[in-house]
């Protein structure tokens, strides 16, 4: 017996030793991350109306609509209430937009506000989406703006790097690499690549995972699984946080989600001192209003490489 009701399996007469056996379910979860055509093709329905979501939002955005207000012109678009939604649509405007899973939905007029970073999905059968965007004003400043686009050919550039037997961690490190990259171009930290990749600068700006596995859990289980046996294959030291560890096999969807925030209490704290001679401050705080970025797809891993199911759910 698999399942929550133990008390039913009881009563059928499953003994308490066949109920949720920990060897079996360690299979089953590690073989879900392989999806077939059928939830494949849940996961791209779920994208297509999340973008209708993403793109009403957007609109609501740039007509100065509140936080709360922004929330519930994704709903509409969607024809979805909130519990229909896989996870809590995050909609930050402004510096809001540094905390990772803000989740206050303001009722103030967003009409001062230059940016706005949306986090939603949708879910078909089950199936999520989860799809982020970072949307500025005209009012926004230059360096803001070239984040953005940066952000998103990160995205791009690690889309087109997945391919069956690769393994994510290393993806990771390469996301991390082009993300200190992008800083150093935008004259946001200066010094040498070794100087970057030595004192980690990139965490504090990329605090979380590249991505995740995706399915009927947006953070989709037997991430972390080194083989069917549920043995775990944890991150680097360096990279705890970092929800996906496996080798891409063809049949994985997984998000790739790459971001660069202004978090005050990473930048400025006791932790980063280190850190903080590599960087332009002026530069940085300047940013603070802003927030951050994140630019998020889904994609499936195929015999070739990958397939961006959200650019094509938009298409």
């Amino acid at each position: 017996f698999l399942g929550e009701s133990v008390e039913f399996a009881k009563k059928i007469g499953i003994p308490s030793t066949l109920h949720n056996n920990r060897h079996l379910r360690n299979r089953l979860d590690y073989h879900r991350s392989l999806k077939t055509p059928y939830e494949v093709d849940c996961i791209r329905q779920a994208n297509v109306v999340a973008l209708r979501g993403h793109e009403a939002a957007r609109d609501a955005f740039f007509g100065g609509s509140s936080e709360w207000d922004i929330h519930q012109a994704y709903l509409g678009a969607c024809g979805a209430g909130e519990l229909d939604m896989p996870y809590e649509n995050i909609v930050a405007l402004g510096d809001k937009g540094a905390i990772l899973h803000y989740q206050y939905k303001r009722r103030t007029p967003g009409t001062n506000q230059a940016s706005c970073m949306i986090d939603a999905g949708f879910s078909v059968r089950g199936y999520a989406s989860d799809i982020t965007r970072t949307h500025p004003r005209e009012t926004a400043p230059s360096p803001f703006i070239e984040l953005i686009a940066g952000v998103d050919a990160i995205k791009e550039t690690m889309v087109n790097s997945c391919r069956p037997g690769m393994t994510f961690k290393d993806l990771n490190e390469q996301a991390h690499e082009q993300v200190a990259e992008l800083l150093g171009t935008l004259n946001l930290i200066h010094g040498t690549p070794d100087a970057w990749r030595e004192k980690q600068i990139s965490k504090l700006f990329l605090p979380h995972g590249l991505g995740h596995f995706l399915g009927l859990q947006v953070h989709d289980v037997s991430g972390l699984f080194k083989d069917e046996t549920g043995i775990l294959e944890p991150p680097r030291e360096e990279h705890k946080e970092l929800r996906l560890t496996r080798t891409l096999e063809p049949g994985m969807v997984l998000t790739i989600e790459p971001g660069i925030y202004f978090i005050p209490h990473l930048i400025d704290g006791r932790d980063a001192a280190e850190q903080r001679e590599l960087m332009n401050l002026d530069r940085i705080h300047n940013l603070y209003p802003y927030g951050g970025v994140r630019e998020e797809d889904n994609i499936l891993i195929t015999e070739s490489g990958a397939t961006n199911i959200t650019a094509e759910a938009k298409t």
